[in-house]
């Protein structure tokens, strides 16, 4: 894990905005970066919820987020930590981001297109 936030802190510079999807939050707690707000570990009984998506994709355009920190779903169910994407935040960052660079086999970062 500290290797893992090594890595990315060498790949993105030190002010950067950076959002978290399907990463937990060891991976930034350490870090220099702060996720957007309202900040919500990647779970489905957040994103689900309260129309967090919606408010997450309003923020992602009011705030410079340069960078995505991705991790590439489990196959556990779509509902289960790890494996769960929420739909509405994923489909923004694909039409929005493209593959910057790989930190490991489950690691990417995407860059604002």
């Amino acid at each position: 894990m500290i290797n893992i936030r090594q890595k990315i802190e060498e790949v993105i510079p030190k002010d950067s905005q950076v959002f978290y999807l399907n990463v937990s939050s060891e991976y930034f707690v350490n870090s220099s970066y702060l996720p957007l707000k309202p900040w919500a570990d990647t779970f489905p009984w957040y994103y689900e919820t309260f129309n967090l998506q919606q408010i997450t994709i309003s923020n992602f355009e009011k705030t410079n987020i340069e960078y995505v920190v991705y991790r590439k779903p489990n196959n556990e169910g779509k509902f289960i930590p790890g494996s769960y994407l929420p739909e509405q935040v994923n489909q923004y960052i694909q039409n929005n981001y493209q593959y910057f660079v790989k930190i490991d086999d489950s690691i990417i970062i995407l860059k604002k297109i």
